[in-house]
């Protein structure tokens, strides 16, 4: 495993979300057929699983991989004679990639941060939970999940498999919601690919 290699970093981040996204369980899937019986859900989108220490764990690992791809970046963009601080400026510059680092310091240093952050907003992550979606694609248009919808009889309407996912919030340091997770995902991912490309920096 070369950690200094741009490709394998990526198609680790890419493992990293796929593992956060999982085929549903039987043990899922009777606890699911159980809520359906205890309540009703005729109004309700999607069917929330109490938070997990496994959730967590899913979560600061896409953010940690999501981060950490910096540093090949920056010692990539030096072997082409360039300055490293063209990463570090296209980072400041991106409003995803500041939460997103910021998030990744403050699980490895504390929360809040005592050194300078760069986004500002001493990001946290909120609301971690466990849901159960039906899953077209990793992400829709606008970063969010396609959650499982039911009928009026309080039947699930299943259009495809059954999976679950992990949802939560990205909120400011007075609770103000500034992304949902899968949207810090999708728009990090499409920063780091566009400078990647800018910059030649794949190969």
């Amino acid at each position: 495993m070369d950690l200094n290699n741009v490709n394998d970093r990526l198609n680790r981040i890419y493992s990293a979300i796929d593992i956060m996204e999982k085929s549903s369980t039987q043990e899922d899937i009777i606890y699911l057929n159980s809520e359906i019986k205890e309540q009703n859900y005729r109004n309700r989108t999607e069917i929330k699983i109490k938070q997990n220490v496994d959730s967590e764990v899913y979560v600061n690992s896409v953010i940690d991989h999501l981060a950490h791809i910096k540093d090949p970046l920056k010692a990539k963009i030096e072997s082409i004679k360039l300055n490293k601080k063209i990463i570090e400026d296209e980072i400041n510059n991106s409003y995803a990639l500041k939460i997103l680092i910021d998030l990744s310091n403050s699980a490895k240093h504390g929360y809040p941060l005592t050194k300078p952050e760069r986004s500002g907003l001493s990001p946290k992550i909120d609301n971690i939970e466990k849901v159960f979606a039906v899953k077209k694609s990793n992400f829709d248009a606008d970063g969010g999940i396609d959650f499982l919808k039911f009928n009026d009889e309080r039947k699930p309407i299943i259009s495809d498999k059954i999976n679950t996912t992990v949802f939560a919030l990205i909120k400011d340091r007075n609770n103000n919601q500034l992304m949902t997770l899968n949207q810090l995902i999708k728009q990090s991912l499409n920063e780091w690919e566009r400078i990647i490309n800018k910059y030649n920096l794949k190969l």
